[in-house]
């Protein structure tokens, strides 16, 4: 499909008219390249006069483009950070005033001022996925328009000037990423979750002996670092009712996938939760933070290529995903590590069927230590500030490290990878059930740490969910076009198929996919219906796919109640804000309730937003069974003979007569239908008076009128008599009238007629003489018949026809003749 008949759907419908103008610059390019356009062509890429022009006027059109949308895109941006910071500030000031409490009566209006904010801030959001989304549709247009013009003109110095001057300016769109907006848009969000919670709130203390693996994750989330809770996602298994889904996605899709996230989940905090409001608040402050952009980490697989592939063949797709009791890594020994924390190693151990000892052991060590034991540098040195945090790590565990890899002499650092990881964990974890997330980005893979790294193309999202019914996050992945989902994926076997191939060691199903565009068309959005929401609240919900969304629906929420064992998606749905107010007493018992009146949203009213009607709705056509029908054209025909017959005074206005002589004057009761069928009864709709109405009256009932007139009359009733009378002599005054229209019609097309003659006769040149003559003669034949049945009409004439006018027909008609003589005459004498 091409791009620019998709270019609206990868957009934002609402933003359509910013677009780049995509269909306009092809054809351009196309009308300047393509012979018979009525445009001198040159050879391409010989640099003549005419392609010099062409490139010259193109890149000004681009550019002209790509500062319009720069500037919309600007002033979005602005906007949104304003907007932002506002309901930041709107937050603190509420917190200062009316600071959150955890207790069985909370007024109202606290209730609803939290709601507003919250849904300020879900509208915020969706603000940034659209941006980021009408940014990125912007980018590929002007990547594929730029390639287009390359390959039809064979020009390349054009691409490489625009690039170079207007698409790596600092403040193009290009070059500006909106995670600045996904950090501010995290830390009010951050804002509102923390300040909401609980404030006397505790982190629930796990058992280390509890063999749940959901509350494994759980301890390592709440023990705050970044690098137990990594070796917790791949060494922990699965618990019954698991699953870990992994998705690729592409980096275009980044920031809207990350807001989508949020909406779910909680972002991963080094802080207790008793110090976040006071981190988050100090964050917003100091700038933006490393959410939208990740953290460095890594891993380093510790195994025998040979036994890792055997491991991995051996695990089926499904298995490797929801099996209850599977590790995720198949690594015998491995290493994470991040910029801030130190080492974190996990070891497997071999363990006698039915012992209580743990399979992976784990354990920390320095840097130092770990670069000793290897015998090589397979992990980047801590930066300074940091490095006073691994100097407290005993010796315990590299003794622990060194004795494994001296049992285990076949287990050496096989694959290295490098990313920018960022962490989620649910909004409702507990101790039994949750949800948990990884998302890198920038990945890397090399044998060792100078070895040669192999960019992988797309982010990895991992998401891990324990016990959780209702997966509605992982439902919504599946459906989403930002991400690909890759049974089986692993990023860790992908490291050691890259670095190693194993010849043992099966392809892995997704290498064939890593060449092709994962970037799917979004779908299509049903418009919504009319009627707005009555509150903030309600519309908010139509901004996201669950009102858990934005996350005033934490685990301390105002407004939700659930359990434990319930996911973010089978919460409660929050009341509207109008079920918190005061309900007045009508002043009159019988007043109506006042109609609803949609809020004002404060915009322009479009199709997208306020559409008429739900798509899905159809619409009915009736057809009348009884209805006749009618040949094409036939009510213009029925038409053109009703005026001739009025013309003609065919129609009679009076009443029928009946055969007993009374006058019918169609009071409604007669059961007479007219021409369309219905009765033709006298009845008033407010338009025309029943009395003013001409009754029609079909063929039949005019031969019987005539019928009843002519026959003779049996009743000697005087008043009878005289109705009969008159309709005689009006029947009589109509003949006259028409035999008299008719001869003098007759007279004047005969003259008219033999008028034209005599000028056709006597300017007619020699050459056409022979059909001059055959037209006079038909001519004259026409005119001689014309005055016959004129003549004819005036003696069918019953009354009395005066001196004067029987003198006109006369002279016309021998006028007629001699004029009709002389022209034989002379066409036989010629």
């Amino acid at each position: 499909m091409k791009y620019g008949d998709t270019l609206q759907q990868r957009s934002i419908p609402e933003w359509s008219h910013y677009n780049i103008d995509y269909d306009h610059l092809k054809d351009l390019i196309k009308h300047h390249t393509t012979p018979g356009a009525g445009n001198p062509l040159s050879i391409p890429g010989q640099g003549s006069t005419t392609e010099q022009a062409f490139s010259a006027t193109f890149f000004d059109v681009l550019r002209a483009q790509h500062d319009r949308i720069n500037l919309f895109i600007k002033s979005k941006s602005g906007e949104i950070e304003r907007r932002l910071a506002h309901i930041g500030k709107q937050l603190a000031n509420l917190q200062s005033r009316q600071p959150w409490t955890r207790s069985e009566s909370v007024p109202a209006r606290r209730i609803e001022k939290y709601a507003k904010i919250d849904a300020d801030l879900a509208r915020a959001g969706e603000e940034v996925k659209s941006l980021s989304r009408f940014r990125v549709a912007q980018c590929v247009g002007f990547n594929k328009i730029l390639k287009k013009y390359k390959r039809w003109t064979k020009d390349r110095d054009l691409e490489r000037r625009f690039k170079q001057e207007v698409l790596n300016r600092p403040d193009s769109f290009f070059q500006v990423e909106p995670v600045y907006l996904l950090d501010q848009y995290t830390q009010v969000l951050g804002m509102l979750r923390a300040a909401t919670a609980e404030p006397g709130a505790t982190e629930s203390h796990v058992d280390p002996k509890q063999a749940s693996s959901a509350a494994r994750l759980t301890k390592a989330v709440e023990e705050r670092s970044p690098v137990d809770f990594d070796l917790a996602m791949s060494k922990v298994p699965l618990g019954p009712h698991a699953s870990r889904p992994t998705y690729w996605v592409h980096p275009d899709h980044i920031v809207e996938l990350e807001v989508l996230l949020l909406q779910y989940l909680r972002p991963y905090a080094r802080t207790t939760r008793a110090r976040e409001w006071e981190t988050v608040v100090s964050a917003s402050k100091t700038g933006p933070s490393t959410a939208g952009t990740g953290e460095d980490a890594g891993f380093v697989v510790l195994d025998d290529p040979a036994a890792f592939a055997n491991k991995q063949n051996a695990v089926t797709v499904a298995a490797s995903e929801e099996l209850e009791g599977t590790i995720p890594s198949k690594a015998a020994g491995l290493v994470r590590w991040t910029t801030r924390d130190p080492v974190a190693v996990a070891m497997e151990v071999n363990v006698q069927p039915g012992s209580s000892q743990e399979r992976v052991k784990l354990g920390k060590v320095r840097r130092k230590q770990l670069h000793a034991l290897l015998h090589e540098d397979v992990v980047p040195d801590q930066p300074a500030e940091y490095a006073a945090q691994s100097e407290n790590i005993g010796d315990c565990d590299a003794h622990e490290l060194q004795g494994w890899l001296t049992n285990n002499g076949d287990k050496r650092p096989i694959a290295v990878g490098r990313a920018k990881r960022s962490r989620f964990f649910g909004l409702h974890n507990s101790a039994s059930a949750g949800v948990w997330a990884t998302l890198d980005r920038e990945i890397q893979v090399s044998r060792g740490l100078s070895g040669e790294p192999y960019p992988f193309p797309h982010a990895v999202l991992e998401i891990r969910r324990e016990n959780v019914q209702s997966p509605a996050l992982i439902h919504l992945l599946d459906r989403s076009h930002l991400v690909e989902r890759v049974r089986g994926f692993s990023l860790e076997a992908h490291a050691v198929w890259t670095c190693c191939k194993p010849p043992n060691m099966s392809p892995p199903i997704w290498i064939t996919m890593l060449g092709q565009d994962i970037r799917k068309l979004p779908a299509l959005e049903r418009r919504q219906r009319r009627s707005a929401p009555s509150t903030a609240t309600n519309s908010a919900a139509h901004l996201s796919p669950s009102r858990a969304s934005t996350s005033v629906a934490s685990d301390t929420s105002p407004y939700r109640s659930y359990n434990d064992d319930t996911s973010a998606t089978e919460v409660m749905e929050p009341p509207p804000l109008r079920a918190f107010q005061k309900k007045r007493k009508p002043r009159n018992a019988f007043s109506q309730a006042p109609e609803t009146i949609a809020p004002d949203r404060g915009g322009y009213w479009n199709e997208y937003d306020n559409p008429e009607s739900d798509e899905d709705e159809g619409y009915y056509i009736y057809i009348d069974p009884n209805a006749s029908v009618k040949f094409p054209g036939q009510e213009l025909l029925e038409a053109w003979i009703r005026k001739t017959r009025h013309l003609l005074r065919l129609e009679r206005d009076e009443g029928r007569v009946d055969t007993d002589g009374s006058v019918d004057e169609d009071d409604g009761e007669s059961g007479e239908e007219s021409e369309y069928g219905a009765n033709n009864n006298n009845t008033s709709y407010g338009t025309i008076a029943p009395s003013l109405r001409p009754s029609i009256h079909t063929q039949e009932s005019f031969f019987a009128r005539l019928l009843h007139t002519l026959a003779p009359s049996t009743s000697h009733d005087p008043e009878h008599s005289s109705l009969l009378l008159h309709e005689l002599s009006t029947r009589q005054r109509e003949r006259e009238s028409i035999l008299f229209k008719l001869y003098t019609s007759c007279l004047c097309a005969a003259v008219v007629l033999d008028i034209v003659l005599v000028i056709l006769t006597t300017t007619s040149r020699r050459k056409l003489r022979r059909e001059v003559d055959v037209t006079v003669c038909f001519g004259v034949v026409a005119s001689f018949l014309l005055t016959l049945l004129a003549v004819w009409s005036v003696r069918l004439r019953r009354e009395r026809v005066g001196g004067l006018q029987k003198g006109v027909v006369l002279g016309v008609v021998v006028g007629v003749c001699a004029v009709g003589g002389w022209l034989v005459g002379r066409g036989v004498g010629v």
